[in-house]
């Protein structure tokens, strides 16, 4: 996943009278799908783009909403995953002696 700064997304937005922010808003959906790994049921960039733009901004609220609930389960998820890990690893050097 690229790393983007806001900072500059802003700049070229504001520069390109918004058509960089579209561009921005498509390849975060993608790479958050990605990572995910929601690539094949999860929504395109383009179709998230259409219906921001059809429902005047509405679906773009909800957008928001669902990738932001989705980064906290990623987070929770690999936080877990970690706890799991080194107390399997304490568990086994406890074991050991």
């Amino acid at each position: 996943m690229k790393q983007r700064s806001v900072g500059i997304a802003i700049l070229l937005s504001i520069i390109t009278c918004g058509i960089y922010g579209i561009y921005w808003l498509i390849m975060l959906n993608d790479e958050t799908n990605y990572v995910s790994g929601h690539q094949q049921d999860g929504t395109s960039g383009g179709v998230v783009f259409l219906l921001t733009l059809v429902t005047c901004g509405i679906y773009g609220i909800y957008w928001c909403y669902k990738k932001w609930t989705l980064s906290w389960l990623l987070v929770e998820a690999v936080f877990w995953i970690q706890v799991k890990v080194l107390r399997m690893v304490f568990i086994m050097k406890a074991m050991s002696g």
